[in-house]
């Protein structure tokens, strides 16, 4: 009995010591005003509820991209470009040589200005540049000047290097439907767009050197470029 009678005295004065350091803390925080006040079990339960929703709000990686590009505009350093107000291949001083010009449409026609005229005298149809118009080109997209495309009119390409695929094709969905198309998707990387000025197919193709085979003009664009091929479908 012995030994258990000391484990007894023993629980006894270190649940006593406990309580009086509790004590005199409590006393200690009572008699100093500059003191902290601990907060209650309630007060605590609210802040972990803050901080969840907090980390449930906070941005996914897209749209802290889009926020840091909306904060660089805001600063003088814009990372994308206004759209062209010409199809992209007219760009003054671009590599490639002399660009032919775009036959503007004959007058007197119907339709809308700048649209192409077709050989048999049917009204003209919509431009690429007119169906791209305010388009805010997102991941430093460049265009892509092909002066052996016989299509500048119907078809337009612009490529980045810094940024993934996955990312280039979201951010055109995205700013897309800013300007009023409605997006239907084909796969992760091809969709049409559909609005009141026509009908608008986007490929975003992962690697130039792999889709150079079809498109000659995209040889020599740096390694893994990605590539936004834009088409006019009316």
């Amino acid at each position: 009995m012995r030994p258990l009678a000391v484990i007894i005295w023993l629980w006894f004065f270190v649940a006593v010591g406990v309580y009086l350091y509790r004590g005199s803390r409590w006393l200690q925080r009572r008699g100093d005003p500059d003191a902290e006040a601990q907060p209650t079990r309630g007060e605590r339960k609210q802040r972990q509820l803050a901080d969840i929703e907090a980390q449930a709000e906070a941005p996914s990686p897209t749209e802290a991209l889009f926020r840091q590009a909306a904060a660089e505009r805001a600063a003088g350093r814009p990372l994308s470009s206004a759209a062209p107000s010409t199809p992209p291949a007219a760009d003054a001083g671009a590599p490639g040589g002399p660009v032919p010009p775009v036959t503007p449409p004959m007058s007197g026609e119907p339709g809308a200005p700048g649209g192409s005229q077709t050989p048999d005298g049917d009204a003209p149809q919509v431009t690429i540049a007119q169906l791209v118009a305010g388009v805010d080109w997102p991941c430093d997209l460049s265009p892509i000047v092909d002066t052996r495309a016989t299509d500048l009119d119907r078809r337009v390409a612009f490529s980045t290097s810094s940024y993934p695929v996955e990312l280039v094709a979201e951010a055109m969905r995205r700013n897309l439907t800013a300007i009023g198309y409605d997006i239907v998707e084909v796969d992760d990387r091809t969709f049409a767009g559909t609005s009141a000025r026509g009908k608008l197919a986007v490929k975003v193709h992962a690697d130039a050197a792999v889709a150079a085979d079809n498109h000659p003009g995209w040889i020599g664009l740096p390694p893994n470029s990605v590539v936004v091929e834009l088409t006019a479908r009316s």
